[in-house]
């Protein structure tokens, strides 16, 4: 899954490499099949839904590699607008890939495209602005601020602010490589996410207040809730490397600061955040999976399901590392050289230590090759034995699971 949003009824919408747009209800039946919305294409360049947003009626705006933006009356299933354009015009190797979505305080759609361009559209989907000027690479991030103006964020690592005609009123140094996205943050400013595994935080009128590295790689997506009992909203962030975070964003004497207030590994990248009108957060993973999470102990997923996902992503930690030695699952002391052949039954080529909450050390065993999803399967079968075989649970808990 490459991207989600929360329509404002609580459903999940997701987008995916398979040209699918699913909308999934909310439901404690884990296998419920979602409603599948089909309208966008193969291009030259690959198939992908790679950007969604909800429109100001509350409908869906997915849009993809094939260039085309859909509105979408998912009740019906049916697309009922599609607005083309992007990549017109240039010699930009699949320049039409429009891979982020928004809206403008106006209700009107914000989309940027891999012609290195910007574009706001008025609601009968006649182009309003070209948001192009100062952009020398692909627009990765758009974003409309509740002061009319708008914000792109652009693969040369700047954010540029935008009248709602065109006309570009400043460039901001966003990070020395490129912004994968950015987000409003009501009463403060937005904030910014890049390659450079960084979180900044701006001001409204684009000055930079604070910034944070997230310890990961690379960031592509980053959410605000303002659900939350604080006086200041949390920022989440996804990323490479299975990172999910939140902060959050705290008075201090000398102005603003980002603080860690979550971290939420995920078994696979994260290249999708949302929040729900209640305030859960929804990821959607490079494992074709999207996730709820709350922090409502009463609504939290069985034990099963929160078992499986922690040993999916021990098995994700253990696999990268590649240096350790074949070893017997029951017996560590079995220390043969690791080879590239695939060793005797009941033998691994890789071996990492877990420590669960009860202080028992166990092992995570895998062969080179092998997918995280059958290490973590495989770890878990031989350990049911345990009492509390996963982590303690977090305040933050997975709540649901949907898969593509």
């Amino acid at each position: 899954m490459r991207c989600c949003t929360v329509l404002p009824g609580g459903e999940i919408v997701t987008g995916a490499l398979d040209n699918l747009v699913r909308v999934w209800q909310e439901s404690p039946d884990l296998e419920a099949a979602p409603l599948t919305l089909v309208g966008h294409e193969t291009p030259r360049g690959g198939p992908g839904v790679l950007a969604l947003t909800v429109s100001e009626t509350g409908q869906i705006v997915s849009s993809g590699r094939d260039g085309k933006i859909i509105t979408w009356e998912y009740l019906t299933g049916t697309a009922v607008q599609t607005l083309t354009g992007h990549g017109e015009g240039t010699s930009i190797t699949n320049g039409q890939v429009v891979s982020s979505l928004g809206l403008t305080s106006a209700g009107e759609i914000i989309s940027g495209s891999w012609d290195m361009s910007g574009r706001v559209w008025t609601k009968n989907g006649e182009v309003k602005a070209h948001l192009k000027e100062g952009h020398s690479a692909a627009v990765l991030g758009v974003c409309g601020l509740g002061t009319g103006e708008i914000l792109t964020a652009c693969g040369d690592g700047k954010i540029r602010i935008w009248g709602d005609d065109g006309t570009c009123r400043k460039t901001c140094a966003g990070a020395s490589l490129p912004l994968r996205g950015v987000a409003g943050l009501e009463g403060v400013g937005f904030v910014s996410v890049s390659n450079d595994s960084v979180l900044r935080l701006f001001s409204r009128a684009g000055d930079l207040i604070s910034q944070i590295n997230t310890g990961g790689e690379t960031l592509y997506a980053v959410a605000c809730n303002p659900h939350t009992k604080r006086d200041f909203p949390e920022v989440i962030v996804g990323g490479e490397g299975g990172i999910c975070k939140v902060y959050a964003v705290n008075p201090t004497a000398s102005g603003l600061s980002l603080e860690l207030v979550e971290s939420i590994p995920h078994p696979a990248a994260v290249y999708g955040v949302a929040v729900t009108p209640n305030g859960d957060i929804v990821t959607a993973g490079e494992d074709r999976t999207a996730r709820v999470w709350t922090r409502e102990e009463s609504r939290y997923s069985p034990a099963s399901v929160r078992e499986l996902f922690d040993a999916k992503v021990e098995a994700l930690r253990a696999m990268q590392l590649d240096d350790t030695p074949v070893v017997s699952m029951a017996s560590s002391s079995n220390n043969n050289p690791a080879t590239s052949a695939q060793p005797p039954a009941g033998q691994y080529q890789h071996v990492y230590p877990v420590e669960i909450d009860t202080g028992e050390r166990l092992e995570i065993a895998w062969n080179s090759g092998e997918d995280a999803n059958v290490v973590a399967q495989r770890f878990l079968s031989a350990n049911r034995q345990i009492p509390k075989v996963s982590q303690s649970l977090r305040s933050l808990s997975d709540k649901n699971m949907f898969t593509s």
